[in-house]
């Protein structure tokens, strides 16, 4: 076939009527098929392989550590199961203990939602779970320099997280004072506010510090700085 009876546009794609097949370039790649070649993604894993092995910091490179040392030197916690310590948490891990328990009484009436058949609405079928049994109330917010109304805004989850800072600190013998200043990272799980949720129920006796009182990791930062 003569190169003239196939009409090539400007992007490369060829375009031709009546003519065999082999006599059609095929077009370029796409965008999307250049993103997704065999040799880009060998390129995007290779990275990540290297990244993964090598470290991300390179000022370290000079001085011959690609990898930056993590060690755990300090440790707290709040378990199902009676649970406040590591040591406590060892123990029920090393005679498998469990932390499950039947509903506490003083969360909710069980009996008045529990039904067998799960698919029956505004019911549920289990039986208990895994509960914390400490008294939140307990919270001692002079402690932490917080007043009685902002406390009572605080989400149990954020009154946990302030003790285990202080504890996690305490174990690693770190002084409060000595990371005052310095770059410390926060970094937090937590589950949803079920708490926040009550709160709003009655709209004449939301806590004063409702709106300002919902991040996790507020309080440790503000805590400890």
């Amino acid at each position: 076939m003569a190169p003239s009876a196939i009409n090539t546009n400007e992007e490369g794609a060829s375009s031709a009527r009546n003519m065999p097949l082999e006599g059609i370039r095929a077009p370029p790649y796409t965008h999307a098929e250049q993103l997704f070649s065999p040799r880009t993604t060998r390129t995007y894993t290779d990275a990540y392989t290297h990244g993964y092995t090598d470290g991300y910091i390179k000022r370290y490179e000079s001085e011959g550590t690609r990898q930056i040392p993590i060690a755990i030197v300090g440790m707290s916690c709040r378990l199902p199961g009676n649970v406040t310590t590591p040591d406590e948490f060892w123990e029920l891990c090393s005679r498998a203990r469990t932390g499950w328990s039947e509903v506490p009484k003083e969360r909710f009436e069980h009996a008045s939602f529990y039904h067998p058949n799960p698919g029956k609405r505004g019911c549920f079928n289990a039986a208990g779970g895994n509960f914390l049994k400490e008294d939140l109330g307990l919270f001692d917010a002079p402690f932490f320099s917080l007043t009685p109304q902002e406390a009572t805004s605080m989400d149990p989850q954020q009154r946990l997280l302030l003790e285990c800072t202080f504890e996690a600190l305490e174990s690693a013998g770190i002084p409060k004072h000595e990371i005052v200043g310095k770059e410390v990272g926060v970094f937090v799980g937590g589950s949803f506010s079920e708490y926040e949720s009550q709160a709003f129920a009655d709209s004449d006796s939301i806590p004063m510090y409702q709106a300002s009182g919902r991040g996790l990791y507020h309080y440790p930062v503000f805590f400890l700085d």
